[in-house]
């Protein structure tokens, strides 16, 4: 809307060309969070594309007389911003030089040399690419880290959520999720220059509380009532603290949800063997993740270690 109205306020004809290549850039980049050095990346490039385009418009085009002739010259800087367009480094300026070059050079129906108009296409290039970077700078005010904090209260919600919940468990969708998370969180972790080991080593711990979660609500559906009344209180204690979490203040879970999962361990070791393992494996997954610096469980008091 503010690019239209200064478009329509200056009565500028090339406005349009500005207020399409600012969508273009803010379509392009806006999903990022700081998409500014790109867009200005992104603006090199096209400046460089405007000076390759206007050799070409008014130097090499207008002694073109067929097609042939117009793919051979067109094809060095086609075939080199192909090359540079695999390169991650080089992708964004390489991406502003074709889009900047190919939108100013000329290729239409028929052949126009004016410079005024050539002129006013570039600058619109410009002043668009310039309006995009002005533009994010005042309506995208998240940063690397409070999406990385999001992302992580995400987790921890869907989390504390999963361990309350009395329905059937979807593990295959938590496990998506989770992964889908921790691919989000590991290049915003390195905008930040920090390292990613310990996030994504606690990222991962999550996944596997939460398969542990989905494998114990599982079981509370299909055992008896004194199985449920066993995992019950052990599925609220991590609901409870996945609940408390906060970004800037872990804290350990509670100590009396290792007594219950403790106790938990100890009333499973009665139970029909095919669900004796399943219980037991779920139980100890949560504890070593959970408390992974705990004393090894020593059995209940009635029975030998």
């Amino acid at each position: 809307l503010l690019g239209c109205a200064f478009w329509i306020g200056t009565g500028w004809a090339d406005g349009a060309g500005a207020v399409l290549i600012a969508g273009v850039c803010c379509a392009l980049f806006g999903n990022s969070d700081d998409p500014a050095p790109a867009i200005m990346a992104f603006f090199y490039g096209t400046i460089i594309g405007l000076v390759v385009s206007a050799v070409y418009a008014f130097a090499i085009l207008p002694r073109v007389t067929d097609f042939v002739t117009l793919a051979a010259v067109l094809a060095p800087p086609m075939l080199i911003g192909g090359m540079f367009l695999a390169r991650p480094t080089t992708l964004l300026m390489t991406l502003g030089a074709l889009l900047g070059g190919l939108n100013t050079v000329g290729l239409n129906d028929r052949f126009g040399g004016g410079f005024d108009q050539f002129m006013n296409g570039a600058i619109a290039q410009l002043i668009g690419t310039l309006f995009a970077v002005v533009t994010v700078g005042l309506f995208q005010t998240i940063g690397a880290q409070t999406s990385a904090r999001r992302l992580l209260r995400a987790g921890w919600r869907e989390l504390a959520t999963r361990a309350d919940s009395t329905g059937r468990p979807d593990t295959a969708g938590w496990i998506a999720r989770m992964l889908d998370r921790i691919g989000l969180l590991a290049p915003r972790l390195a905008l930040q220059g920090e390292d990613p080991g310990k996030p994504l080593l606690d990222a991962l711990t999550d996944l596997r509380v939460g398969v542990a979660v989905g494998e114990l609500r599982q079981l509370r559906i299909d055992g008896p009532v004194d199985e449920a009344a066993m995992i019950t209180p052990v599925l609220r204690g991590v609901g409870t603290h996945y609940r408390a979490l906060r970004p800037n203040q872990p804290a350990p879970p509670e100590p009396d949800l290792l007594a219950g999962i403790d106790r938990a361990l100890a009333g499973f070791a009665s139970s029909m063997p095919e669900r004796h393992r399943t219980s037991v494996l779920a139980l100890t997954s949560l504890r070593r993740n959970l408390f992974p610096s705990a004393p090894a469980y020593a059995g209940s008091p009635e029975m030998p270690a």
